[in-house]
């Protein structure tokens, strides 16, 4: 009768170790992965850091600047002439047309349409 209590008792101990082996090892696994995704996501966060510190090293001169000011905000120096070409759908949603105020700057169009004026 002692052993067979005995048995039970290593084989109830044995069950138990067994089951916390699985588990930790199933958290093993489930960190590995979440690792994984956090290295792919760091990996990409790096490349776009990357290239977005290239950018700025492009846009650090004074005539890239400009270059982007008149892109953006379609600025011009004075005695310059803007030509505006719009496409007949941006018309018709409310941007400039070229029958407006050709010489009207980026500026004040935008200064306009946020405000309603």
């Amino acid at each position: 009768m002692g052993s067979r209590l005995v048995f039970f008792v290593l084989i109830l101990g044995i069950v138990f170790l067994s089951w916390k082996v699985f588990t930790a090892f199933w958290e093993l696994r489930k960190t590995r992965s979440a690792l994984s995704l956090v290295e792919e996501e760091i990996k990409a966060l790096e490349e776009k850091n990357a290239l977005l510190k290239e950018q700025i090293s492009n846009l650090a001169t004074e005539e890239n600047i400009e270059k982007e000011a008149r892109r953006l905000l379609n600025l011009k120096k004075k005695g310059e002439e803007a030509i505006i070409i719009v496409d007949e759908l941006e018309s018709r949603n409310g941007a400039p047309s070229s029958s407006g105020n050709e010489t009207q700057s980026g500026v004040v169009y935008w200064i306009k349409q946020l405000f309603g004026l």
